[in-house]
C-alpha cells in the first residue's frame, strides 16, 4: 500500500512541475459584421503558441470554437445571428495548453441573406418581370425568383451575385397578372422570408420600321446617297435575307 501511494504522490508531484504558462492574445478587440464577428488581436511572441482559439455558444446552445494560426489576416467567425454574443479568446500550443482566458462580446448585423433580402424589389418588363436588389455586405449570395411559366409550371430563376448592385429579368411570360416570390439563400441553404410581387408584364409590341432611315455609319459604305441605298439600309429594311456588316479583314 505504502509504494502505491508513494508512487501516486511522485505522479501528482510532476505533473504539478510541469505547469505550462501561455502567453495571451493582445490587444483583443471585437467587431460586428454582417452575421459575422470580426476580430483583431495581437499574436503572442511566444514561439509555443500556434493559434488562437475563440470559443462561443450557437443558437441552439452548443458549444463551438475556431482556430486561428499566427499568419491568419483576417479572423471572421461566420454563421451568426443578430444577438449578443460572448466570445472567450484564448492562445494555445500544440498540447492544448491554453492561456488565461479573454472575454469580449459584440452583436451581429443581420446576416448577408437577411440584408440582401429586405432590398429586393419587382417590376414589370417587356413580357417578364425586372427583380432588383442591393448587397452592401459584399458577401456571395443567392437571389431566388420563383414563378409559373407560361405552361403552367413553378419555375425557381437562381442569380449568384455578390454586387453592391444587381438585377435579374424573367422573360417570356404572358401579359397577365403573375405572382412572383423571391427569396435570398446563402451557401449553406438556409433561406430568408420571402417577398411577393403581383405583376402584369408589359406587352412586347413590334415596332414598324417604315418611317426609319439611316442617320449614319463607321466603316464599309460611303456617306450620302448609300447611306440609303446601300448595304446599311438592309440592318433595317425587315428583310433576314439582307444584312449589312461593319469593314472587316
Amino acid at each position: 500500500f505504502s509504494t502505491a501511494f508513494l508512487s501516486l504522490f511522485l505522479i501528482f508531484s510532476c505533473n504539478d512541475d510541469e505547469n505550462i504558462n501561455i502567453e495571451a492574445p493582445g490587444s483583443v478587440v471585437v467587431e460586428p459584421g454582417f452575421g459575422a464577428a470580426i476580430f483583431s488581436w495581437s499574436f503572442p511572441s511566444d514561439m509555443n503558441v500556434k493559434f488562437v482559439r475563440v470559443d462561443y455558444t450557437d443558437a441552439d446552445g452548443n458549444l463551438k470554437h475556431q482556430k486561428f494560426s499566427k499568419n491568419t489576416t483576417n479572423a471572421v467567425v461566420h454563421e451568426l445571428e443578430e444577438r449578443e454574443y460572448e466570445f472567450t479568446v484564448t492562445a494555445s500550443d500544440l498540447n492544448n495548453n491554453r492561456s488565461e482566458p479573454i472575454v469580449v462580446k459584440t452583436t451581429p448585423k443581420k446576416p448577408p441573406y437577411i440584408t440582401v433580402a429586405n432590398t429586393i424589389d419587382a417590376k414589370a418588363d417587356l413580357g417578364g418581370v425586372s427583380v432588383t436588389w442591393q448587397n452592401e455586405t459584399g458577401s456571395r449570395i443567392a437571389i431566388n425568383i420563383k414563378y409559373v411559366d407560361n405552361n403552367g409550371l413553378i419555375q425557381i430563376f437562381t442569380a449568384i451575385s455578390s454586387k453592391e448592385t444587381d438585377a435579374a429579368t424573367i422573360s417570356g411570360l404572358d401579359t397577365v397578372e403573375q405572382e412572383i416570390e423571391a427569396f435570398v439563400t446563402n451557401i449553406n441553404k438556409v433561406k430568408s422570408p420571402s417577398k411577393f410581387f403581383k405583376i402584369t408584364p408589359l406587352p412586347e409590341v413590334k415596332l414598324e420600321k417604315n418611317n426609319w432611315s439611316i442617320r449614319g455609319f463607321s466603316s464599309q459604305e460611303e456617306v450620302g446617297e448609300a447611306a440609303q441605298n446601300g448595304f446599311a439600309k438592309a440592318a433595317i429594311d425587315g428583310d433576314i435575307n439582307s444584312f449589312w456588316h461593319s469593314q472587316w479583314k
